[in-house]
């Protein structure tokens, strides 16, 4: 779609996106999770959602105590990349100081400026970071 609206066939499609400055569905996608599981942490999300995600439980005093438990899961489409899964993946990943924000607004401005994954394989990743390096 975006080398049809800019007729540029020849561009690599990461070039594109980091010329428009525009993410990936995925990393929209992974924003979007990032997001719900702040408002489910800080319980500006319906009760019910609760379920959805668990504190890791610790005897002992935990490096990142901001992080959340990764439910073990047999399955792929219902385990692995399901929302009980994936989130906290994501969640994880996040730095310290963004998951501790106690305000909606400025965790989305700085969860924004951050580079989430571009999509779900490593080969994409590095060929996107090889674009920005340049």
């Amino acid at each position: 779609m975006i080398r049809f609206v800019h007729s540029d066939y020849e561009t690599d499609y990461f070039t594109l996106l980091n010329n428009l400055n525009v993410r990936t569905l995925y990393a929209n996608r992974l924003e979007n999770i990032c997001t719900e599981i702040y408002k489910i942490k800080n319980e500006l999300d319906p009760k019910y959602m609760n379920e959805l995600i668990t504190a890791r439980p610790s005897q002992h005093q935990y490096r990142k105590p901001l992080d959340l438990l990764i439910p073990k899961s047999n399955q792929i489409t219902f385990g692995y990349k399901s929302f009980r899964t994936l989130a906290p993946t994501v969640w994880n990943t996040l730095p310290a100081e963004i998951q501790a924000l106690t305000k909606l607004e400025e965790f989305k401005t700085k969860l924004g400026k951050i580079e989430l994954a571009w999509c779900s394989c490593q080969k994409c990743c590095d060929k996107q970071k090889q674009v920005q390096q340049n």
